[in-house]
């Protein structure tokens, strides 16, 4: 339910699409809606901008990831998938982020499991700690670290009252 509503906005919301779109990993989605994820993430970053249904529909059909059923399942899903729905959109990005999160967390456990079973032979019992960190830190918040453009506007405020000394 929420992998489709969040398919649906990454469709027809550019604002959401901008928005969330960096912090949804094709992880966090399961099945057939895993692959529509890529397909729609791999022509919005190659284009910037939303794609259309048609345009989706002959991505599905030229790529090589989809079988018989995902691809019945998947044409099914589009029409769906292209009804615009007016979402609050600060819901619609908590809930968005709130399902990241629990996404993250998910498989971080079952990651954790794997090795804690043997059954990841690549990492050891002491990547359990960074797992689980990098898990429980995902959000959807952009004001962790400096601001680029904001720094750069207040050197050059700064150099301009200099200059005019």
């Amino acid at each position: 339910m929420k992998e489709t509503l969040i398919l649906r906005n990454l469709l027809t919301n550019d604002s959401f699409m901008r928005k969330a779109g960096p912090f949804l990993k094709k992880e966090y989605f399961e099945g057939v809606h895993r692959l529509l994820f890529l397909e729609i993430n791999r022509y919005a970053n190659k284009y910037q901008r939303l794609p259309t249904m048609e345009s989706v529909q002959v991505e599905i059909e030229q790529s090589d990831h989809f079988n018989d059923t995902n691809y019945t399942e998947a044409m099914s899903l589009l029409p769906n998938l292209f009804e615009k729905q007016e979402e609050d959109p600060q819901w619609l990005l908590d809930t968005t982020e709130k399902w990241c999160q629990d996404r993250a967390i998910y498989l971080a456990v079952m990651d954790s499991i794997q090795i804690i079973d043997g059954k990841n032979q690549e990492l050891s019992k002491n990547a359990l700690p960074d797992i689980l960190q990098k898990a429980l830190s995902v959000s959807f918040d952009t004001n962790i670290g400096h601001d680029y453009v904001e720094n750069v506007e207040e050197r050059f405020d700064f150099y301009h009252k200099q200059e005019e000394r």
